[in-house]
């Protein structure tokens, strides 16, 4: 009985440390039951790998992506959540479809009221997760760098990136405050630290593709690997020939390319949708052709 009663008590500080006027947390308190704060850890359990891979994919925090799936959705329960799989709170519409619910914003002097708003509505889960990740990777329609703060080759760690968010991603005060609680209460940051598992082919360096640009951007090393950084989007080269010299596969099942542009020795590596491939052309053989193999 004395586990149970420091589970109760933990989470009821917890909550109380963070939930005061805040929308998306419910109000916990010492009778809240040890099956309610299961079901918390329950749920962020059942989110890490959904995450995770979306941010590895995206070279985002997964530790405040997940602190945000978290505290924008009540832990799933919140009405965005059970009604239009919105677990992130972002306003507008999703291929059309939206949802219209009252949502409590905070003025420039802090004071809170509420107002209507339209929340983008998700045909599952794994569709607000990613839009989410396309929200901090592209930003909004007058500045597509909006979130950079939150990207991990400008953030140098988890509390920068919440930092970051501060009246940015949402209009209270304190946001970064209550992201950075929910990272220590359950240990998000291990998440972070979980790299790609990357294999490596080398190239002959002669083979050429054309770059596209696609949204992807430039890496010193493949994203999500040790010391990857952004070195900027490769629409800054788009239309140029390239040489690739180095491939590499990653668990996530992307193929990168290490490329250095035609009369340059500095190299990148760049995500394969990023590029377009020499195509191949295969003449058919007549049918009393023959075949050497040597060996």
């Amino acid at each position: 009985m004395k586990n149970k009663k420091m589970i109760k008590v933990s989470v009821a500080l917890f909550a109380a440390s963070i939930g005061v006027g805040f929308a998306g947390i419910p109000t916990i308190n010492q009778k809240t039951s040890v099956v309610e704060a299961n079901a918390s850890t329950d749920f962020v359990n059942k989110m890490s790998d959904s995450v995770q891979n979306t941010a590895r994919k995206n070279n985002l925090y997964s530790s405040v992506t997940l602190a945000q799936m978290i505290l924008e959705s009540s832990y799933g329960k919140s009405e965005l959540a059970t009604k239009a799989n919105n677990y992130f709170g972002i306003k507008g519409s999703y291929y059309g479809a939206t949802y219209s619910k009252k949502s409590l914003e905070y003025d420039s002097k802090g004071k809170p009221y509420y107002a209507v708003s339209k929340f983008k509505k998700y045909p599952s889960v794994q569709a607000s997760i990613d839009d989410y990740a396309n929200h901090m990777r592209n930003g909004v329609t007058w500045d597509h760098k909006y979130y950079s703060g939150v990207w991990r080759e400008n953030a140098k760690n988890y509390q920068a990136a919440t930092k970051a968010l501060n009246a940015k991603y949402s209009t209270n005060g304190i946001y970064a405050t209550h992201l950075n609680k929910l990272i220590t209460t359950y240990h998000l940051d291990k998440l972070d630290v979980s790299y790609s598992k990357v294999s490596y082919r080398d190239g002959t360096g002669s083979e050429t593709a054309k770059v596209v640009g696609n949204g992807y951007n430039l890496y010193n090393h493949v994203s999500n690997t040790a010391g990857s950084a952004s070195k900027g989007s490769a629409s800054q080269l788009a239309g140029k020939e390239v040489y690739m010299d180095c491939t590499a596969n990653k668990d996530n099942q992307s193929t990168w390319y290490r490329i250095r542009v035609a009369g340059s020795n500095t190299k990148y590596w760049v995500d394969g949708r990023a590029l377009q491939l020499r195509k191949i052309d295969y003449v058919a053989l007549p049918a009393n052709a023959t075949m050497t193999f040597n060996g």
